[in-house]
Parts: structure tokens; sequence; C-alpha cells
């Protein structure tokens, strides 16, 4: 009779509130639509102030990105593709 192989464990990073938001806003990002317009439209939607805050600054970062608030407390996320890429 054959052993079993043992199964190789898988490391899996804890799901914090951060990362679910951070997934969200991913998806939104590169959702057909994001795509094709190069823009989202991003609501806090009960994550948490510090989460939320700490997603804006990291999005700040990069280059070609624009991030305009909104009187809600929304952003828009506009974004351009650069030509070498």
């Amino acid at each position: 009779m054959a052993k079993a192989q043992p199964q190789a464990q898988i490391e899996s990073t804890p799901v914090t509130s951060y990362s679910l938001l951070a997934e969200r806003v991913m998806r939104l990002i590169n959702s057909a639509r994001g795509d094709t317009d190069r823009h989202v439209h991003l609501e806090r939607l009960g994550a948490y102030e510090a989460d939320w805050e700490l997603l804006l600054s990291e999005i700040e970062e990069n280059d070609n990105v624009t991030i305009a608030q909104r009187d809600d407390g929304s952003v828009d996320l506009f974004w351009k593709v650069p030509k070498d890429f």
C-alpha cells in the first residue's frame, strides 16, 4: 500500500481590515470599466479611518495618479499609463 504524500504547508498572510480594503480597491481599479476609463470612484464604506488614510497615502505616492477628494469623504482616482508600459 502506498504511503500518502505529506501536503506542503502553505503560509498565508493574515487577513486584516487593511488588506480587505486594499483588495476591494484593487478589484475596482482592475475592473473592465476601471481599465477602460482610467478612473474609479472610491468610498470608504465602513473601513477604519486609519486604513483609509494609509491606503490613500500609499496610492498618492505613485506617479501618474491623481486623487480628487470629494465633499462626502469619497475620492475619485485617476491614472495615466506611461507610453513605454
